[in-house]
């Protein structure tokens, strides 16, 4: 099991400074375990954290990184934060490297609840699995609350649930859904 405590956001700067039980460095080794060409598969709820997002952009330089992300303001503004700090080679690597796909979440309410996609794990084909609190790759997570993250084997019916998902949400891409259109640009045709 790996862990985090609330600490000062000056401490969590740099990634030298995560600490060495810290779910973001449970996050790491789990994708790092991947086989090169192998899928991963993600649930986000919510993708804030810039470790997390470099993080994954990372592993889709080698790997198929799917992502089935929370439809949620505050993903947007980050990742648009994240590309403006980081440059246009940043949005290139997360348009090219990674797959991603929007949840549907419209029509799913019931007594003025919304309804949100709050499934946070990662799901890889070498059979590892994350759960736990520290489960919205966000920076709250990462230094002000206390947080826990495990890695377990993963079941089949896991890989099933999300190729299943991934599948129903074919025409949800960044390009295809109202409001995330401009945050990555289609690739430029040949």
């Amino acid at each position: 099991s790996f862990f985090a405590n609330p600490r000062a956001p000056r401490d969590s700067s740099m990634p030298f400074n995560v600490p060495a039980r810290h779910p973001l460095r449970a996050l790491a080794w789990v994708l790092a375990q991947a086989p090169e060409g192998s899928t991963v598969r993600v649930y986000w709820y919510m993708l804030t954290d810039p470790f997390a997002i470099n993080l994954i952009i990372h592993h889709g330089a080698n790997k198929t990184v799917r992502v089935i992300l929370h439809p949620d303001n505050k993903n947007r503004n980050r990742l648009e934060e994240f590309f403006q700090d980081h440059g246009r080679v940043a949005r290139r690597a997360f348009r090219d490297r990674l797959q991603v796909r929007v949840a549907n979440t419209d029509g799913h309410s019931s007594n003025d609840c919304s309804t949100t996609m709050h499934d946070n794990s990662i799901i890889t084909d070498n059979h590892h699995c994350t759960f736990g609190s520290y489960n919205n790759l966000s920076c709250p997570a990462q230094y002000q609350s206390w947080e826990s993250l495990y890695i377990a084997d993963v079941d089949p019916s896991q890989v099933q649930r999300f190729d299943q998902v991934w599948n129903s949400l074919a025409r949800r891409t960044l390009q295809g859904v109202t409001g995330w259109t401009n945050l990555v640009p289609s690739a430029p045709s040949s």
